[in-house]
């Protein structure tokens, strides 16, 4: 079963971009692994270059069998299995994105200070949640 989340990042502009995150979205998959994994906002703008994701890896990987898991990659709904679309969305600033973003289960956002943020009621600092969960 699948526990699906969101992936945003804040660029300096102000704009963001969000993907789909099909599994493991819960703290202690998709929340750990942006946080042990995915501190660079180059790597985290390459992420969102690559659009939808079925599964996040530790690394962005390379393209590879969509039914076959990739050793600490991720499989990409576009890359990996040739659908057409699975884009990024775009938002023209970070208003815009709370108004019209995609919901789910889980949400992270990085933050244009680098700063990863998990959506409860209200952002709040994923690592700092993470600490109060354990």
């Amino acid at each position: 079963m699948a526990t699906r989340s969101t992936i945003a990042i804040e660029y300096q502009d102000g704009s963001v971009d969000q993907v789909y995150c099909h599994f493991d979205g819960y703290l202690e998959g998709v929340g750990k692994t942006l946080l042990e994994h995915y501190t660079n906002p180059m790597k985290v703008v390459s992420l969102m270059n690559l659009g939808d994701i079925s599964i996040l890896g530790k690394e962005l990987g390379q393209k590879h069998s969509f039914t076959e898991k990739a050793e600490n990659q991720c499989t990409f709904y576009r890359r990996d299995r040739g659908d057409s679309g699975c884009y990024a969305r775009k938002f023209g600033s970070l208003d815009d994105y709370e108004a019209h973003r995609q919901y789910e289960e889980f949400d992270y956002l990085m933050t244009k200070d680098g700063v990863w943020n998990v959506f409860y009621d209200e952002w709040e600092d994923l690592e700092y949640v993470m600490e109060e969960k354990q």
